[in-house]
C-alpha cells in the first residue's frame, strides 16, 4: 500500500463542509500548513487553537480554562490554579508573537474543523475538542492523521472525525515563528 496525498485526501473526506466557512484550527504549530490547505479547499477561516501542558496537574487552553489530568486529585487545586494562569499568560504572549493584534476567532454557532497531526496524543486533543465546545459551536469535526496501526482517535464530543493513514510519522517540531506567522498572515 501506498502513501496517500493527505492534505487531498482530508479535503475530500471534509467536502461537506465546503461553503459553510468553517473555522479551521490547527491544534499544533506543526498542523498548521495542513490547516492552511485545508481552509483553502473549504473556504474557511484558519488560526490556532493553543493548548499547554500544567506540569502535574492538566492543560490549560489559551482563554484559560484549565483541565485536570486527574479530577479525583483535589488536593493540589490551588498549585493547578496557580499553574494555569502562568501557562494560559505564556500562550497569550505566544498568540501575541505569532499574530499581533489578532484575537482567537470566536466558535459560535459555526462549524469548526480542529487539524491535528498527532491524534495519539489524545489527552490534548480531547482538551482542544472540549475547549471549543465550551464556545458553542454548531459542529465539531476532526481531521487527523494516523499510523496505519492505529485507528481514529477515540474522543468525545465529536460529531465527525476524518483521519487519514499514512506511513510516516510527524517529526518534532520543525515550523517555527516566523512560519507560522507568513501562514496566519496569507
Amino acid at each position: 500500500m501506498r502513501d496517500v496525498d493527505v492534505p487531498h485526501e482530508l479535503a475530500r473526506l471534509l467536502v461537506p463542509l465546503r461553503g459553510s466557512m468553517p473555522l479551521v484550527l490547527a491544534t499544533t504549530l506543526d498542523a498548521l500548513p495542513l490547516a492552511r490547505h485545508l481552509s483553502g479547499t473549504l473556504a474557511g477561516d484558519l488560526d490556532v487553537f493553543l493548548v499547554a501542558t500544567v506540569p502535574g496537574s492538566g492543560w490549560v487552553d489559551e482563554l484559560g480554562h484549565g483541565y485536570l489530568t486527574d479530577p479525583s486529585r483535589r488536593s493540589g487545586a490551588y498549585t493547578a490554579v496557580t499553574a494555569c494562569r502562568g501557562s494560559a499568560v505564556e500562550l497569550t504572549e505566544l498568540r501575541a508573537r505569532l499574530s499581533p493584534g489578532r484575537k482567537v476567532r470566536p466558535a459560535q454557532d459555526r462549524a469548526v474543523l480542529l487539524v491535528d497531526d498527532r491524534p495519539w496524543e489524545r489527552e490534548r486533543l480531547q482538551v482542544c475538542v472540549d475547549a471549543v465546545r465550551r464556545q458553542l459551536p454548531e459542529l465539531v469535526v476532526v481531521a487527523a492523521v494516523r499510523a496505519l496501526e492505529s485507528g481514529p482517535p477515540a474522543l468525545r464530543r465529536v460529531d465527525y472525525i476524518a483521519c487519514v493513514p499514512t506511513r510516516r510519522r510527524s517529526p518534532r517540531p520543525t515550523i517555527d515563528e516566523t512560519r507560522v506567522r507568513d501562514l496566519l498572515s496569507l
